[in-house]
């Protein structure tokens, strides 16, 4: 109820500013400079050591979207506006990518020996009711289903949730000592018929880890009848084959570096143990416990971004590759273009500018041909180079692009096209030509076009 009632007041408050807001004149850049700094902002703090309900996150994220677009159609997936400039987004942070970023900085600090806290008790209770394993720390080793998962508050739930979303770019450096306590159930390195097993007979008995099949004082595992007695202890009425055949095919799904660590390694209790967690992004190890939050983000966003699908046309006419789109990227959000041109940039290069072509599909205008030339179909190519109304001043711009070029030094020259240098700009460096002058010209046809068109 308390959640509910704050929430809502601040749902109320942001829709309000946001209302206001929606009264300026600014661009999508702008509108999303406003969501990060002066919406999302007011949420970090409270995120960062609360849950969000799910009504709530998308109840915000409606009014996020909403706002981005002026309450009209999305033209560019969320997947891709909360992908980075320099991929094609908008760097809109996403709430649930946040989230998780927060419980794995937590993660970190729970893992660290140097930081004491209290909480780190609360959550140790409230994880060894898992399976009633008592697992502690060694629970992340892991995978728990979600059936499970709702004993945990749901903050605690966060955790694991975030640990999981990143699962396979992480490594647990393992130690004799992390070896022993490996969890022999919900654990993805023993699979047994293609799925973790949980027997409750072998976790009521206390046989949880792998440590409780080894002996103690020598190297090796317990054999059968030992197996069959600690179960024995707890149930009298034990059927002892299955017990034996269940414990034997566990035996051969333990992994190989496992089994040859118990038959040469003696456990010792004595000795300290910590739980290290490797977080691979880009090829580069991080150690969770140094990650700061922007980096682990970065790592959750990862695994949600999409490629834009609008480039799909420019990467087939011009037969421009998806690495090279980054310089192309590069150009949209130049920091002397005024922010007009960056937005009408950015709508060109994704492809989602409304032609009549375009529009004729979802049934808004009867027919797809150009207002201006009235005689081809107007899609975006025909806009911006292919309208016969706009051959005299393509012509101009391309004498003007002669002259600029004349004193290039580069052997590159052959490999420019005026119709991908006035769409795309210049992506190569060259001797002898100012690059950033250039480009900034490859912005006129746009603009004429542009207006041209929407006259």
């Amino acid at each position: 109820m308390c959640d509910e009632m704050n929430w809502k007041n601040k749902i109320v408050k942001i829709k309000s500013l946001l209302n206001i807001w929606l009264l300026r004149r600014l661009t999508i850049h702008g509108r999303v400079s406003v969501i990060n700094s002066l919406m999302l902002s007011r949420f970090w703090y409270a995120l960062f050591v609360t849950a969000l309900p799910e009504w709530a996150y998308i109840e915000i994220k409606r009014l996020c979207l909403n706002f981005i677009w002026k309450n009209r159609c999305h033209l560019v997936k969320y997947n891709c506006i909360v992908d980075d400039k320099s991929r094609g987004g908008l760097n809109v942070a996403d709430i649930k990518c946040k989230i998780y970023a927060f419980r794995l900085k937590f993660l970190g600090r729970l893992l660290d020996d140097e930081y004491e806290v209290l909480w780190k008790y609360t959550f140790k209770y409230f994880v060894s009711s898992i399976y009633d394993m008592k697992l502690c720390h060694n629970v992340f080793y892991t995978v728990i289903p979600n059936c499970e998962l709702k004993k945990l508050p749901v903050v605690y739930q966060e955790f694991f949730q975030a640990l999981n979303c990143i699962r396979e770019k992480i490594e647990f450096p393992l130690s004799v000592e992390n070896i022993y306590d490996q969890p022999l159930f919900v654990n993805p390195n023993i699979v047994l018929n293609n799925r973790t097993i949980v027997w409750h007979d072998f976790i009521g008995a206390g046989i949880v880890c792998l440590k409780d099949i080894c002996f103690e004082v020598k190297t090796g595992f317990l054999p059968d009848h030992a197996i069959v007695e600690m179960i024995q202890v707890i149930y009298e009425d034990v059927n002892v084959q299955y017990v034996v055949d269940r414990y034997r095919n566990l035996l051969n799904v333990i992994p190989v570096e496992w089994k040859n660590t118990v038959n040469t390694d003696i456990h010792r209790i004595s000795i300290p143990r910590t739980i290290d967690i490797s977080i691979i992004c880009k090829n580069v190890h991080y150690d969770l416990k140094l990650c700061s939050t922007k980096t682990l983000y970065t790592i959750m966003l990862e695994n949600i971004v999409e490629e834009p699908v609008g480039i799909e046309l420019w990467k087939s006419e011009f037969d421009v590759s998806s690495e090279a789109f980054s310089k192309i990227w590069e150009h949209v959000n130049m920091y002397w273009k005024p922010s007009n041109l960056v937005e009408l940039d950015f709508k060109v290069l994704h492809n989602c500018i409304f032609t009549n072509v375009k529009l004729q599909k979802i049934g808004l205008v009867d027919d797809n041909i150009c207002k201006v030339c009235c005689s081809e179909k107007e899609d975006i190519l025909h806009i911006f180079m292919n309208c016969d109304k706009l051959e005299d001043f393509h012509n101009y711009l391309s004498s003007l692009l002669v002259r600029i070029f004349e004193n290039c030094d580069s052997d590159k020259i052959s490999l420019v096209r005026s119709e991908e240098l006035l769409i795309l700009g210049l992506r190569r460096h060259m001797k002898g030509v100012n690059d950033t002058f250039l480009n900034f010209l490859c912005l006129l046809p746009d603009i004429v076009s542009s207006e041209g068109e929407t006259c």
